[in-house]
């Protein structure tokens, strides 16, 4: 009996742990996301600033819910 090649054998070398993989990729999503959110939040100087960036995101969520 012949095995079968697994596409994804070659990277199951004992270093890769294939179950995190989403995990690992939803944490650097997230992270990649705060750190735009900490740069947005620096900007915010004023009472105006503040009222425009709810509007953004109040809009954004309008969007969203369709």
């Amino acid at each position: 009996m012949t095995a079968i090649p697994l596409g994804f054998q070659p990277n199951l070398d004992g270093y890769v742990d294939a179950a995190l993989d989403l995990q690992r990729h939803v944490e650097r999503r997230t992270r990649r996301r705060l750190a735009e959110w900490e740069g947005c939040a620096a900007g915010i100087a004023s009472a105006a600033d503040s009222r425009r960036e709810a509007d953004r995101v109040r809009a954004a969520a309008l969007r969203g819910l369709g």
